[in-house]
């Protein structure tokens, strides 16, 4: 029999001890092809790999993944997918006081993805519909303030779009404008400021430092 032709097995890849962060549920014919493509997934090399061995309850979902709901079952943890919550999931979760408590009878699956409640799915993806109008509002600004411009890529703070400072991080967009050979870099809420290459200077005050008041920094 050839090793293609081997039945695939579940193994459960520790770097620290499991189950949840830090391992991983692989698929293989063997324990050193497991072990060696778990440390793969967890970046990690062979010998960081605190153990390998094998999770005959998962054999069924060969060749994988296992379905999240499947392995909360198994005893495995998770943490709630919106960034602002990340609370534990899991069956007999310990809490901070030190009582047993059930955290996983609410939790939602998303593909890969796994929320604690229906409510903070909800709440995850309104904040998701947020970002991208921040991020489609701060392009349509830039496209104002430099007529012909191409923005390349957009970040906002969080789902909001507000001024750049030191306490809120930077809402920055990337672009490129007609003539330039390098890209610029806007600022939102930075006086309608764009951080040009000096190359690309002459270029730039040639098609907006007589019309729209936008000045450049190098």
């Amino acid at each position: 029999m050839s090793e293609n032709s081997k039945t695939l097995k579940a193994y459960q890849v520790d770097h620290y001890e499991g189950p949840g962060e830090g391992s991983v549920i692989v698929f293989a014919i063997s324990n050193a092809p497991a072990r060696r493509l778990g440390a793969s997934e967890l970046n990690l090399d062979w010998d960081s790999v605190e153990s390998c061995r094998r999770a005959p309850h998962f054999d069924q979902y060969a060749p994988g993944p296992v379905p999240v709901g499947a392995m909360i079952d198994a005893g495995w943890q998770f943490s709630c997918d919106r960034w602002e919550c990340q609370q534990p999931i899991a069956h007999d979760h310990i809490n901070d006081d030190g009582d047993e408590i059930d955290t996983a009878g609410t939790y939602v699956v998303r593909g890969r993805r796994v929320f604690c409640t229906q409510e903070c799915l909800a709440r995850h993806d309104a904040s998701m519909r947020a970002r991208r109008a921040a991020k489609d509002a701060l392009i349509e600004v830039v496209e104002a303030t430099f007529p012909g411009a191409q923005v390349v890529r957009v970040h906002v703070f969080n789902d909001r779009l507000v001024p750049s400072s030191e306490e809120q991080g930077k809402s920055t967009a990337t672009f490129r404008f007609p003539g330039a050979k390098y890209l610029s870099t806007y600022h939102f809420g930075d006086c309608n400021t764009a951080w040009v290459p000096q190359i690309d200077v002459p270029a730039f005050e040639a098609l907006y430092r007589g019309g729209n008041g936008a000045t450049h920094g190098t």
